[in-house]
Order: C-alpha cells, then sequence, then structure tokens
C-alpha cells in the first residue's frame, strides 16, 4: 500500500533559485562586489550568496 506521500504528485521541499537570479549572483561575483551588496542587487539572501560563492569555489 503507497503512503500518502508517495501517491502525491506534489514537490516536497523549497522551489530551486530562480536561474536569473542565480547567473546575476554570479556575475556580481566574478565582478567582486560585496557579498552583501549582491543579496540586495540579485534580490537574494546573504546565505544563497554565501551557497553559490562555494558552489563556485568547489567547482574551480
Amino acid at each position: 500500500m503507497q503512503s500518502g506521500l508517495a501517491r502525491s504528485q506534489k514537490r516536497n521541499g523549497r522551489p530551486p533559485l530562480d536561474p536569473e537570479k542565480d547567473r546575476r549572483a554570479r556575475r556580481l561575483l566574478a565582478r567582486g562586489e560585496s557579498l552583501t551588496v549582491i543579496a540586495k542587487k540579485a534580490k537574494i539572501g546573504l546565505a544563497t550568496v554565501y551557497r553559490i560563492k562555494a558552489q563556485i569555489a568547489e567547482a574551480a
């Protein structure tokens, strides 16, 4: 017997970051903008900027 969650067509969790906001934050990081300025300009949270920065460093 399937549980209700397994049958559900809904996705659980937070929706992914808008790709345009992600690209903008990455461009601003590449320019050397401060993290708080990037968060304000891209209209995302500071923790999200830190996460994007970590992803860039990990890929390098």
